[in-house]
């Protein structure tokens, strides 16, 4: 199946999933209450990573066939790159090498995650072959 019909397959999911994750990020954090969430598509050109946030236009992009192959999985995805943005908006732009690095990783906790990473345990490889 290509990735633009499975995105089309799965967009209400991923949606679902992003209000709710939302929802926790201002239950968490309420200086964003009020604020618009992102807005969370798939994006079928994305091959070497799961996701990617981008902050500055309100956008986080989703890699639709890693999706596909472990739904459960991309659950930690979709709040790693919400952290990304809850980041972003509460403590402004940082330099590249500081995407992943303490504020990132305590909001991380704060969302559930026990350990922090910046990497995801899917292998992109063995969904495009």
């Amino acid at each position: 199946m290509k990735p633009s019909k499975l995105a089309k397959m799965h967009n209400a999911s991923l949606q679902l999933k992003c209000r709710e994750t939302w929802i926790l990020c201002i239950r968490l954090f309420p200086s964003l209450h009020g604020l618009k969430m992102p807005d969370c598509v798939f994006n079928s050109k994305l091959r070497t990573v799961a996701g990617y946030c981008m902050s500055e236009i309100d956008k986080i992009e989703f890699n639709p066939i890693l999706f596909d192959a472990d739904i459960l999985a991309y659950d930690e995805i979709i709040l790693h790159e919400f952290a990304h943005h809850v980041d972003f908006l509460i403590n402004g732009d940082c330099p590249q090498e500081f995407w992943h690095g303490s504020q990132w990783c305590d909001i991380m906790r704060k969302l559930g995650i026990k350990k922090p990473s910046q990497y995801h345990f899917l292998e992109e490889k063995d969904y495009y072959e």
